[in-house]
């Protein structure tokens, strides 16, 4: 919310290009074996469903979109994959194309961005905007830093702004907090993340899927409910 805030106020100018990843430095394959949640294939395993969803988020919290444009504000979407022998992906990089902005989300079990858990090499998300940046520390699900680093009319940095926030716990809690206030408040959608937002995100991952050709088994892929397992 208090980059969000930062980028709508305009102290990066606009914002032209978001980059963010999330990198675990795993190999799962290796260490917890095929059955691992987040390979198999029966679980919906994969580096896109259990943690490329926080990459792709930035993008769209980040990236000049607007909300009242209904199907014309879905970008563009390009990506590649690598699967591993599970047939679970374990690197995907996703391109968004907006109409004035580009995105890119990458994600990776092998790969690593945080060497030492301390955001040593920062940041995880980039903010390129055309009067500064602003950089966001690692992990991209659960950030305790950022920078703001502004730029002058002759494109030189000026002094950095740079905040710490730090997080009880390890993050989800803020969902189930924002759910329970929107129960307590009678309001059927969130006003941080609406149902058209959760959607045109979820559209973006079938995009990849079907760019990539991951498909699972037919009784998670299934659409007609109730199940007969």
């Amino acid at each position: 919310m208090e980059v969000q805030d930062l980028i709508k106020n305009g102290k990066v100018g606009h914002v032209a290009e978001v980059i963010a990843d999330l990198s675990l430095g795993e190999d799962v394959l290796a260490t917890r074996g095929p059955k691992a949640r987040v390979v198999n294939m029966d679980l919906a395993g994969g580096a896109l469903m259990d943690i490329g969803i926080y990459s792709i988020t930035w993008l769209f919290l980040a990236l000049p979109h607007d909300r009242s444009l209904g199907e014309q504000r879905h970008p563009e979407v390009t990506s590649s994959m690598k699967k591993c022998a599970t047939g679970a992906d374990e690197d995907v990089a996703v391109k968004l194309t907006f109409i004035s902005a580009l995105g890119t989300a990458s994600s990776s079990f092998k790969g690593k961005n945080d060497t030492d858990r301390y955001s040593s090499m920062r940041p995880a998300i980039r903010i390129i905007g055309t009067r500064g940046e602003i950089h966001v520390d690692g992990p991209a699900y659960r950030p305790t830093r950022y920078r703001v680093i502004p730029r002058d009319e002759q494109g030189l940095q000026t002094e950095t702004e740079e905040m710490d926030r730090p997080i009880p716990g390890w993050g989800l809690f803020w969902e189930a907090d924002e759910v329970a206030r929107c129960i307590r408040d009678g309001q059927t959608e969130s006003e941080v993340m609406p149902l058209e937002e959760s959607i045109a995100i979820m559209k973006v991952m079938d995009k990849v899927r079907q760019q990539q050709q991951l498909v699972y088994p037919e009784r998670i892929e299934f659409l007609e409910y109730p199940l007969d397992f």
